[in-house]
């Protein structure tokens, strides 16, 4: 926490310490700014105890155009019970004190979580965070109630809301502590975020699952922190929605769906551009990832092909990087998108596609084994649109597969 301290006393400093801020600063630096104006304009108001019943406005840091153009501004936020709890349809905003990695039984049963604490000042109906920390939280909610209002809006069957059985019960953590390897062997992880079902096991035996937004601590991030980052967390949202339209399924009725290469590397691509497509829809900007990790290669404006090591490293290497793939997806479907005139219309296309891939026949080789590679996959994608967009869907496909010699399908 004292990091994040640091990063507000920055954005609270004097004009001349301002001035040596780099440009990536900006946004949370003019935040900053525009939070100390607010709350003197908030401040005869006082703080209100909870938010009234119905969407409430919260000045919010959120995008408003592409190029990582990000506006102060006051963002409805519809699903919250209670504002000073953090907490509403979509989870609730905590923080862990403990390693994540120490102990199986915090994400078993959410111990060692707490409510974060949260300090708005409130006038004609709007809140405005105090503070960083408030900021974060309030974001982080804000990230994730977009994400499943995006999808739920875009087709019914993935409102996770009815889906899921314990969906309100989601833990959304802020500056989440959690190690992967051995405790003290390894750093704390930071810079990062993660979409994490957790399966609960009682006597060996699954029993349930608990689901989890973690937003990890920033350290070397130099541009828009992840928690702050809205098409960042809706990516994580995505993984989710990915989850349980078509991973949870396919384990219900023991589809073999990740023991066997290039199947379990072409599904893990497919879930981070899937992401990074729905990122992209909820942002309008195809370079939001650059936003926060200016040096990937996320842009989905930028074109990009399936090389033959790539196609290789698909079929048969354990070191292949699933974001690599996954940038070439979401490439394929930007382009999708523009060509049919309307992204939001491929979203409800991919939704469709992630809820029948299970059942596609181009990615089957037997009872209950899925082979898929990404000739599969375009012929899958193209088989859950309506008519009147499979063409183009194909023929942006047959441009981008390259290596994957035969076209679509084969």
């Amino acid at each position: 926490m004292e990091q994040r301290l640091n990063v507000f006393r920055k954005l609270t400093a004097t004009k001349v310490n301002r001035a040596i801020f780099r440009r990536e600063n900006e946004t949370v630096r003019n935040y900053g700014q525009a939070l100390i104006a607010g709350l003197l304009l908030f401040l005869a108001a006082g703080c209100s105890a909870d938010k009234p019943s119905g969407t409430v406005q919260v000045m919010l840091i959120h995008p408003s155009g592409p190029g990582c153009q990000y506006s102060i501004s006051p963002a409805p936020i519809d699903t919250l019970s209670s504002i000073t709890k953090m907490t509403g349809l979509v989870g609730s905003v905590v923080v862990n004190s403990q390693n994540l990695a120490t102990d199986p039984s915090i994400l078993d049963n959410g111990a060692g979580f707490n409510p974060i604490d949260v300090n708005f000042i409130q006038s004609g109906g709007t809140y405005a965070p105090q503070d960083l920390n408030t900021l974060f939280a309030v974001s982080l909610y804000y990230a994730v109630e977009k994400g499943y209002e995006l999808f739920a809006g875009l087709d019914p069957t993935a409102d996770l809301a009815q889906i899921v059985p314990n969906f309100s019960q989601t833990l959304i953590v802020d500056e989440a502590r959690r190690t992967f390897g051995d405790v003290g062997a390894k750093p704390e992880v930071s810079d990062n975020a993660e979409y994490l079902p957790h399966d609960v096991q009682v006597g060996g035996q699954t029993v349930g699952t608990r689901n989890y937004f973690l937003s990890y601590p920033t350290s070397t991030v130099t541009q828009i922190p992840l928690g702050l980052n809205l098409g960042i967390m809706v990516h994580e949202f995505t993984h989710m929605v990915f989850h349980y339209l078509f991973y949870a399924p396919a384990f219900a009725q023991n589809e073999q769906v990740s023991n066997t290469k290039p199947t379990a590397h072409t599904l893990a691509s497919l879930d981070e551009g899937l992401a990074d497509y729905f990122g992209y829809l909820v942002t309008g900007d195809p370079s939001f990832f650059e936003c926060s990790f200016p040096q990937e290669n996320r842009d989905l404006g930028v074109p990009k092909s399936f090389t033959s090591q790539i196609v290789s490293d698909i079929a048969g290497t354990d070191n292949f990087d699933a974001h690599e793939g996954g940038a070439i997806f979401a490439a394929v479907n930007y382009e999708i998108g523009i060509a049919l005139g309307n992204p939001q219309l491929n979203g409800k296309y991919l939704i469709h596609f992630m809820a029948t891939l299970l059942n596609c026949p181009a990615a089957q080789s037997g009872t209950n084994t899925m082979s898929l590679d990404f000739a599969g996959v375009a012929a899958c994608q193209a088989a859950a649109a309506d008519p009147s967009a499979q063409g183009i869907i194909q023929q942006t496909w047959a441009k981008y597969l390259g290596a994957y010699a035969g076209g679509i399908g084969q």
